[in-house]
């Protein structure tokens, strides 16, 4: 009984830098103008960052919080299909800092004419440590141009009334 959805249009400049516009919805509505930039070091560390403000539709385009992120990865195998991720989340909003932090391993198993599917592992936990770790699982199947997503978590994450429900997100994405 709470779904929200999360929309994001970017355009790349060269291979480091994007920018575009995210829109969220869930108890409000949100539009957030986000710059990344990252950067390749080599295939085993690549590193990124990601800043977004973002603005509340229902109230007049009221500045509301700030998103940052940093982003590395790389390959853990000399074929690249066994890879790790961390994302460090940054969150500025009511005057207060929140840090998180996502760890994923993924595995691609590529099919012919440039498919493939990517299931990956991961936990997501605030860096207070003051909540249980979130396990996460997922995979996207990858076409040349078109990502399709499906990713869960909260599967041990208790809610007030001390039942869990997993969250569920479903996603597609596509280059032009």
């Amino acid at each position: 009984n709470n779904m929200g959805t999360y929309s994001t249009l970017q355009y790349g400049v060269g291979s480091d830098f994007a920018f575009g516009a995210d829109f969220a919805t869930n108890t409000s509505d949100y539009l957030g103008f986000v710059a990344r930039f990252g950067h390749t070091f080599s295939p085993w560390f690549k590193t990124g960052i990601h800043v977004m403000p973002s603005f509340d539709l229902k109230n007049n385009f009221k500045y509301s919080y700030f998103t940052g992120a940093v982003y590395f990865q790389g390959q853990l195998t000399k074929d690249g299909k066994l890879f790790w991720l961390s994302n460090t989340w940054f969150t500025h909003q009511d005057k207060k800092l929140y840090v998180d932090e996502w760890f994923y391993l993924g595995y691609h198993f590529s099919f012919a004419n440039g498919h493939g599917i990517t299931p990956m592992v991961g936990a997501l936990f605030p860096w207070t440590f003051d909540s249980d770790l979130n396990l996460a699982a997922g995979f996207y199947y990858s076409l040349p141009k078109f990502n399709l997503y499906l990713w869960a978590d909260k599967f041990t994450t208790k809610i007030a009334d001390g039942s869990v429900k997993p969250r569920f997100n479903l996603a597609i994405e596509f280059a032009f």
